[in-house]
Formats: C-alpha cells, structure tokens, sequence
C-alpha cells in the first residue's frame, strides 16, 4: 500500500490547473497547519502571500531549536515537499496562532492560494500540548474558545479575496472546519465548495443543533480510520468515508499511515470492533451526564492532571505512572462533590464499556 509520500511521487509533478484540488490535496495542506510558520508568514488579514518553498527555506534558516511542529515526521515532509512542482508556488498568508494555558485555548489557522480564484483555509489540530487536548474535552460540555476564533478567522480571511474556499482541518482542526463553515454568514457559505475533516471530533448537539449542521452538509466529507477513537467521541453529522492504515490502534489518527491509491483514499468497509465498542460506551455513558456533571468530571480530571507539573501531551503517561500514588493523595484533596461526581463517572463508564462489549453490533 502506499501513502502520502508515493502520492508526491506519482502526482507531484502536475499542476492544479491540468488535476484539481482533490482529496489527497486537503490532507497535505491540513498537516502543512502542524508546522509553526508565525512569524515568516503574516498574521495580518491582508493579502501579503509568501510561496511555500520560501516560506519551507525561511522556516529550516532557523536555528533547530527554533523549530515547532507537531511530530518529526512533519519536519521530514516539508524537507521533501518544498521542491514539488505542484506545491512549491502555493501562496501561503495570514497565519494566525495562539496559545494561552491559563484559558486553555490552543488554535492556529493559515491561508492557502492553490491557484487563481481558489483558497484552502487550514485549521491546526490538537498538537502535544496539553491544554489543546483539554479543550478537545471541552466540547462535550461547551463551545470552546477555538471554535469562536475558527469562526472569526474564517469571516476575515473571506475579506482579502473573491475566491471560493476549501475549509479543512486534521484532528480538532477538523471540527474547527466544519464549525466555522456551519456557523457561517450565508453569503460566506455560498464560497464554500468543500470542507473536510480529517479525523476530527464530532459535535454535541445540545450545543449547536443538528440542523444547523445540516447546512453544509453536501459540501462535507468526514474521513476517519479503520480504528478511529478521537472521531468516535461525539455525534459526526454525516457517515465518514472509513481509510485503510498502515499503524494499528491510536497510531492510526497519524495521517501519513493513510493508505491512497492513485489520487484517492484506499477505503475499508467498516470499523472495526474496538471503534463500535469506543462508539456505543461513549454514547451510553455521556447520554446520562448532563452538561454541567461534564464540565465537573473534565475540570476536575484536569485538575488532577495538572497536579504532574507536566504541559507536554507525549510526557503524560511516563508521568501517571511514575506519579501514580501522588495523584491518588491529590484526588483525596478534591472537593467532595467534585471527587463523588468523578468516582461515579468512572465507574459509569466502565458499567457501559461492559454493556457495550456483551451487545451484538447492528450497525
């Protein structure tokens, strides 16, 4: 099987003009989100477009402890990726990001001009901060600070320019894509010819209706892999298209895994049992928590999590463990009604894990 590297080799040297934008495409730019361009390309909402392998060049000038980006392999992709004829000259503009522990807000979006009267507006995903995946949580319960910037970046990028829009994100980027097209000015979504998320989370429907949703629904693809967990956590308002993986379990969120045959996804008919059983116990156990036992449940979660000392997503586990017994005396010092909602929580959750496990899939 092949993945996103085959695909600059078989298809990179033609342009957009002589093969449109396509599926493979939005991936590509959603992952070019990841790397941290503040600072080379403007955040200003005003056309001041740099090409993306100047702006790949500037990046690498930089000393390499200057360098963010999400995973190393992103690093190695734009190495690869500025010399590709049918990326090298896309204009790359108004590149916003923030960052903010104390709101817990994490949100990063840039501008994409793939060819005359097109643009691809990326959304950044959850990278390895811990208040990003916090704010993943969040949504069960609210709209997060991420979702109102998506929102406002969408309607002041459509300000520099005409062009019609492809709207996209990987992971929480994703649901910042879909959120922002939904909630969007009519006159703004007759520009929007597409929005893609790529493995993102779905949506709370106490929080923004079904219907309001259902608005861009046809210009809407949902990808997802075979064992899809983040994609699984919420209500996704169409059925994804389900993307074979060369990774197994979470790796499989990692979309230089997806398989792509020619200039498309290679699909699988269904989940497999792990994402049915990861749907069902999510459904079932948020189903009788209302919104403000969420909101206690993930603050306090966070609470005790943060108690680690840790901001950093891949040192989290290393630290519970090592921690362990640091957290449980800091559990005790929780508020009671916080520390029972989340004993009750918990043990809620595995009732429904087991339900889930023992009822025979009729999907």
């Amino acid at each position: 099987m092949s993945n996103l590297y085959d695909y600059l080799k078989w298809r990179g040297d033609l342009s957009f003009k002589s093969d449109p934008f396509n599926e493979i495409d939005n991936l590509i730019l959603a992952n070019l989100c990841y790397v941290h361009f503040e600072g080379i390309i403007s955040d200003k909402p005003k056309y001041q477009p740099l090409r993306l392998s100047e702006a790949i060049d500037c990046y690498l000038s930089r000393p390499e402890d200057k360098w963010l980006y999400r995973d190393k392999e992103d690093l190695n992709f734009i190495k690869v990726l500025k010399d590709v004829p049918r990326y090298k000259d896309i204009k790359l503009y108004y590149q916003e990001g923030i960052y903010d522990h104390e709101s817990e807000t994490q949100f990063a979006a840039m501008c994409f001009k793939i060819q005359r009267g097109l643009t691809y507006i990326g959304f950044r995903g959850t990278d390895g901060f811990l208040a990003g995946w916090k704010e993943d949580f969040n949504t069960s319960f609210t709209i997060t600070t991420s979702q109102k910037l998506a929102l406002a970046y969408l309607e002041k990028a459509a300000r520099i320019n005409f062009d019609k829009l492809i709207i996209g994100g990987h992971s929480k980027g994703g649901n910042l894509a879909v959120y922002a097209a939904a909630l969007s000015k009519s006159s703004l979504k007759k520009r929007i010819i597409s929005i893609y998320s790529n493995d993102g989370p779905g949506f709370n429907y106490d929080l923004i209706s079904e219907e309001t949703l259902s608005s861009i629904k046809d210009r809407l693809t949902i990808f997802t892999p075979k064992t899809s967990i983040i994609a699984q956590i919420m209500e996704q308002i169409k059925r994804p298209k389900i993307i074979a993986s060369s990774e197994s379990f979470f790796m499989q969120h990692d979309p230089y895994s997806w398989q792509i045959e020619n200039k498309h996804f290679v699909l699988e008919d269904d989940y497999d049992t792990f994402s049915k059983v990861m749907r069902s116990t999510m459904q079932k156990w948020l189903k009788d928590i209302d919104r403000k036992d969420r909101e206690i449940i993930v603050n306090t979660a966070y609470e005790l999590i943060k108690a680690l000392n840790t901001q950093n997503v891949n040192e989290l586990l290393p630290s519970l463990l090592k921690n362990f017994t640091a957290l449980l005396k800091k559990r005790k010092d929780l508020d009671e009604n916080d520390r029972r909602i989340l004993s009750e929580a918990l043990g809620d959750l595995v009732g429904a894990l087991k339900e889930s496990l023992f009822i025979k899939d009729e999907s």
